[in-house]
């Protein structure tokens, strides 16, 4: 038993606990010296009653039991264990090497069985195997929750945009958010992966394309203006489309920005006064507003740069979900007073578009300095639980375009949402 293979296990096996049941005390304390050099939760008892008693109490990766005891045997013990627990990994020792004890220990879904008198060299590789097991069964169940959680977290971000999207998975539709159902009539009942892109076209070039012929044409012209029709309708509205291909997988993004929409958004907006958010930041439809007036009314040159906090499941381990709007909140407040001087010089406009989706537009002699705060960020800015007091630094992930003067406030927002969009990759 080698100190690297001990230190391998001790690694892999400090969040493992036991249960030890050996009547025999020179036997116990010799196991359990030789368990104490790897796990740290270890409980030894004598017999089966107080070894029910303790499983009973506590969660346990793995039982260990001599098969003869003073009130019930190893078999029965572990039987009763079992009919608790059906998964439970469990190790048998015994002094006899019986084709009964065999035949019931493999209906009994034992994991392993070890003859006395105890080799520990060979001990501690047959509990070392099991270990690896549990350890790697853990990893893959945290592993898989964590996945599940930033699915339910990209879910949510999907759902609240306010553009329709659908996602393409080796060409074909897997994902549609919400608005991609209303603005599109697309009835529930039908199966996604038989969808054809093509159906939402009038023109005529595109009725045989497949879903991937088309993807590549509408990538070539991205941005551009198209006549789509709702499923099965007759109602024809115009659509700013921009078709991402998401790096190193095989998906596909496509974002629908309504023309008339976005044209009927920015009439409304024309005589309002600025309504700030409880961020205190200028909102999307402000965006557009802001958009308008230093496209054409405005000579300096600007940049949009998109930004969203990183490490959220870092953030939600350590704070939950409930908390991430005031993690929003909090950043919100931390940013205007990081550029209380550009902010009142206007030099730059920070903007919240909604669920992580931050947007600052900067003129370009302070863009450089804006760049280098937002990176720089977590250096100075932290959120803290004020009942845990817990603290996290807040770190940015940031995408930059320039503002194109000879495009539309429309393309231009479809832009930035796309950005927005790539940020929760």
């Amino acid at each position: 038993m080698t100190k690297e293979l001990i230190n391998k296990i001790r690694k892999v096996g400090k969040n493992i606990s036991i249960l030890y049941v050996e009547d025999d005390l020179a036997i116990a304390l010799e196991v359990t010296k030789l368990l104490q050099k790897v796990f740290s939760k270890i409980d030894t008892v004598e017999n089966g009653e107080k070894a029910l008693k303790l499983f009973e109490e506590n969660i346990y990766d793995i039982v260990i039991t001599d098969i003869r005891l003073p009130d019930i045997d190893g078999l029965e013990l572990a039987e009763k264990i079992k009919e608790v627990a059906p998964e439970q990994k469990v190790i048998i020792i015994s002094a006899y090497d019986d084709v009964r004890y065999l035949t019931q220990m493999i209906e009994l879904g034992i994991d392993k069985f070890i003859l006395k008198p105890i080799n520990m060299r060979q001990f501690f590789i047959t509990i070392s195997k099991i270990v690896v097991g549990i350890y790697n069964e853990k990893r893959n169940k945290k592993l898989e929750q964590e996945l599940l959680e930033k699915l339910k977290m990209k879910e949510v971000l999907l759902q609240h945009m306010l553009t329709p999207i659908g996602v393409f998975e080796k060409n074909e539709l897997t994902y549609v958010n919400q608005k991609f159902q209303d603005y599109f009539n697309i009835p529930n009942e039908l199966p996604l992966e038989s969808f054809l892109l093509s159906n939402l076209f009038n023109e005529e070039a595109f009725s045989s394309l497949s879903n991937k012929e088309l993807l590549m044409v509408l990538k070539q012209n991205n941005g551009s203006t198209r006549t789509l029709h709702p499923f099965k309708t007759d109602n024809q509205q115009r659509y700013i489309i921009n078709v991402t291909f998401i790096p190193d997988t095989s998906s596909t993004l496509v974002c629908f920005f309504n023309v008339e929409r976005i044209t009927s958004e920015l009439d409304k907006l024309q005589h309002q006064e600025p309504n700030e958010l409880s961020t205190g930041l200028f909102t999307r439809d402000q965006f557009l507003q802001h958009l308008e007036k230093l496209m054409f009314n405005d000579s300096n040159q600007y940049t949009i740069t998109c930004f969203g906090i990183k490490r959220k499941r870092e953030l939600m381990k350590s704070f939950g979900v409930a908390s991430f709007y005031d993690i929003y909140q909090d950043t919100a407040n931390k940013l205007k007073n990081t550029f209380s001087n550009e902010l009142e010089s206007e030099d730059v406009r920070l903007y919240y578009f909604g669920l992580n989706q931050f947007v600052a537009i900067t003129t370009h002699q302070k863009n450089e300095i804006v760049q280098n705060t937002l990176e720089d960020f977590a250096h100075s800015n932290s959120f803290t639980d004020n009942n845990t007091k817990i603290s996290e630094p807040i770190f940015f992930d940031i995408l930059s375009f320039e503002l194109n003067k000879s495009s539309t406030p429309a393309n231009v927002l479809a832009n930035a949402e796309n950005k927005l969009y790539m940020l929760m990759e």
